[in-house]
């Protein structure tokens, strides 16, 4: 019995055994590029060839093998095939602007935009001209608005006469539709602007809204709505504009005072709290006095028990109508009125 050595030496010996009699072949058998069978002992020639065996057949076979120049023929072949051609594009090759170029087409393009004081002069100058018809007046202020929020151009808005121009307006028989976007226009420059605060008292601009008060159920609701928030924005941080109104437009309150809505009345005690907290911060009895003149003059307290009995019973601290009807409440109980 063979050991595991000497059946190593076999097979080495029959490897060996194997090469020797291929090169000691003749020359019958021809060689080609590819694997072919090699038949019972058919001779085949010497040379660059690759020989193979397969074990489980014992059949031998041989082909030439490929020389470095053929191999990297079918590489380069290969490589063709697959290379992608990059400049294929038949555009002409871009031609970049230089920095003078860009800065002149920057400059036309710039030249197209208004700055917001440009179109708010314009649209003053829109508002002056008596060829335009009530609804290109209306898309006037309709635009106006929005940008009269700024600080600045609501300034400027008073030094072209915008004022004078929009309560004019209020004297128009649209006023219907009028009415509700001139308020939002007041509005708009009013609040947190003293300075524009103290030009609406000096042009005595409450009184066109005394003047409208006079027909109050006439007018669209949601403008009387807006007109109570104009008055509170009048005074809210001025506080000579609050001695001005209570001295001279009181009668203002008392008539929105007799509106019965309750959104219309939320503004008014809104105004009325503002006061109040500031009189506390800056320790300023006259307001305190001009509240109570207020209450005592427009029969605030009388004319809204039923609307604190409504809803300060409701217990919703998110409700602006609670939270109105509570400080009535404290209003009503803690100045002395002479109803």
């Amino acid at each position: 019995m063979l050991s595991f050595g000497g059946l190593a030496t076999v097979h080495i010996l029959s490897l060996a055994y194997l090469i020797c009699e291929i090169y000691a072949l003749g020359s019958d058998f021809v060689l080609t590029n590819e694997w072919k069978e090699v038949v019972g002992d058919e001779p085949v020639p010497g040379g660059n060839l690759h020989v193979r065996m397969d074990l489980s057949t014992g059949k031998r076979y041989a082909k030439l093998i490929d020389d470095e120049k053929t191999t990297f023929d079918k590489s380069i072949k290969v490589l063709d095939e697959f290379r992608v051609d990059t400049h294929t594009d038949t555009d002409p090759p871009y031609k970049f602007k230089n920095i003078e170029e860009i800065k002149k087409d920057l400059d036309s393009v710039f030249s197209k935009f208004e700055s917001e004081h440009t179109i708010l002069v314009r649209l003053v100058a829109g508002l002056q001209n008596n060829s335009n018809n009530a609804e290109n007046k209306l898309r006037t202020l309709n635009d106006l608005e929005p940008i009269l929020h700024g600080f600045d151009n609501a300034k400027l808005f008073v030094q072209v006469g915008g004022f004078e121009i929009v309560l004019e307006m209020l004297k128009t028989t649209e006023l219907n539709d009028m009415c509700l976007p001139v308020m939002r226009i007041l509005f708009a420059c009013l609040q947190n602007n003293q300075e524009v605060q103290s030009y609406f008292y000096a042009i005595e601009g409450t009184k066109f809204l005394v003047n409208l008060s006079n027909d109050l159920h006439a007018l669209p609701q949601n403008c009387l709505g807006k007109m109570a928030s104009v008055v509170s924005a009048s005074m809210r941080g001025c506080s000579t504009c609050l001695q001005q109104f209570a001295r001279v437009d009181s009668s203002l309150f008392s008539k929105l005072v007799d509106v019965p809505d309750e959104k219309v009345r939320t503004k008014l005690v809104g105004m009325l709290t503002s006061f109040y907290h500031e009189s506390k911060a800056s320790h300023t009895p006259e307001i305190n006095d001009i509240i109570q003149g207020l209450i005592t003059e427009s029969k605030l307290c009388q004319k809204t028990s039923d609307f604190r009995s409504r809803y300060g019973s409701q217990d919703n601290s998110e409700s602006d109508t609670y939270k109105s009807a509570v400080m009535l409440h404290h209003f009503c109980g803690h100045f002395t009125t002479k109803q």
